[in-house]
């Protein structure tokens, strides 16, 4: 049976949607003025911010609402962190392969 107790841990997950949801359409906006090679380095910023949404609310499904079973019994919510982290890092490391262009 669903849960829903608004908690204060359930607040700030959905502040954290919130917020994530504006700034991939902050960076949305801006990749679309600029040059091809750092559309390839926004669009691995907006994966992360992606993975990172996608975590909070499958925390929200799952353990906070247990709105439906964990599925195969396997909490995947810190896999996505890392993959949004992995993305994070992999665009900083293409920005420091770009720094002559940047002329950093």
């Amino acid at each position: 049976m669903a849960t829903l107790e608004f908690t204060p841990a359930v607040l700030i997950d959905f502040v954290a949607i919130i917020v994530g949801l504006v700034s991939f359409g902050l960076i949305y906006g801006v990749r679309e003025h600029v040059k091809k090679p750092m559309k390839q380095i926004f669009l691995m910023q907006l994966l992360g911010i992606a993975f990172q949404v996608l975590a909070i609310a499958y925390t929200l499904t799952f353990a906070r609402f247990k709105l439906y079973p964990i599925p195969g019994g396997i909490d995947i919510h810190h896999l996505l962190m890392l993959f949004g982290l992995v993305m994070f890092v992999w665009s900083f490391r293409k920005i420091y392969e770009q720094r002559k262009i940047f002329n950093i």
